[in-house]
């Protein structure tokens, strides 16, 4: 390990982050992975189109020259965002993965600081995520494919970074189970979906309460309205997870939104019409990209209030 590599991990872990460096070499490795997968139906071909053909396994594209990645998680917490309707006020969850401004704002300051002061270049990946830091040593899958970060759970934010300079680091390795994975179900039982399985290890992704919530632009009939859970994402697995339990009761209430913009945002007002003011409120909880799915996604959440009801056999009719 050189200077540079331990200023990058020594500042970075005064924040609280864990990291780790791989070689450039592992990211043709990477995309084979997921092909693979994909090419032998392990990978749903619909969602892997949604969620994953943004990814990108061409470093030059990025950054010229790249030899080495750092990959970073950062302890996060669920966000609580309030909202005010029909004179009470709800109090809905965003999971850890997704309000992140802060830390992700703090990270980048960090490095790109380093690397002003030493002249070499960075840049964000667009590689998975996940998939890096379970590579890289970082964290290990839970049942539910979900990575664990030790000391964090899965209450954490990955993030990566090309750099132009050979760290002279790499910590890749196969990827790990989490030992207290092996006899432990909890996961599988509590998933409403049945998106998590006893017969294979990787997990139905495409029937996910997740996959719903940020990509498909209409809920399936089987999708029992008290499934949902979170504004985006799904809570179910983690929130009953061993390996969380020092984690789960912490939240942060970040924004408060009114009675009217409340009903701006459920009557799905266009971002243009909407004030500043309610703009930076979306913002800060992250919700900017996933505001055409924010109306149905609160919607069935307050399914009391827009008379979403269910028949005996649990399928929602409104």
């Amino acid at each position: 390990m050189n200077i540079i590599s331990e200023k990058i991990i020594s500042s970075l872990e005064e924040l609280g982050c864990k990291v780790k460096i791989v070689s450039i070499s592992h990211v043709n490795e990477m995309r084979e992975e997921l092909f693979e997968l994909r090419d032998n139906d392990m990978l749903d071909k619909k969602l892997y189109d949604d969620m994953l053909s943004s990814m990108e396994f061409d470093p030059d594209k990025a950054l010229k020259n790249a030899k080495s990645i750092i990959i970073v998680a950062a302890p996060q917490i669920i966000t609580k965002a309030n909202f005010q309707y029909k004179s009470s006020t709800y109090s809905l969850t965003i999971p850890p993965t997704y309000v992140a401004k802060d830390i992700r704002s703090k990270v980048n300051d960090i490095i790109n600081e380093i690397s002003s002061k030493n002249g070499f270049g960075v840049k964000g990946t667009k590689l998975p995520q996940k998939q890096l830091a379970v590579k890289s040593g970082l964290a290990k899958y839970g049942k539910n494919n979900i990575a664990y970060v030790k000391g964090m759970g899965s209450f954490h934010i990955l993030m990566s970074y090309y750099i132009d300079l050979d760290l002279l680091v790499d910590s890749w390795q196969a990827a790990e189970i989490d030992g207290d994975c092996a006899n432990c179900f909890i996961c599988l039982k509590t998933c409403p979906t049945g998106a998590i399985s006893a017969d294979r290890f990787l997990i139905y992704a495409e029937k996910c309460l997740t996959y719903f919530n940020e990509f498909e632009p209409d809920f399936p009939d089987w999708l029992k309205p008290q499934w949902h859970n979170s504004i985006m994402g799904c809570m179910s697995c983690q929130l009953k997870c061993p390996k969380n339990v020092a984690f789960e009761n912490k939240t942060n209430v970040s924004v408060v939104f009114t009675e009217e913009e409340t009903k701006m945002i459920l009557d799905k007002v266009s971002l243009e019409s909407l004030a500043e003011g309610t703009i930076k409120k979306l913002e800060e909880i992250s919700m900017i990209p996933s505001y055409n799915l924010l109306s149905r996604n609160i919607k069935i959440l307050l399914r009391e209030e827009f008379l979403i009801k269910e028949d005996k056999e649990g399928v929602p009719t409104i």
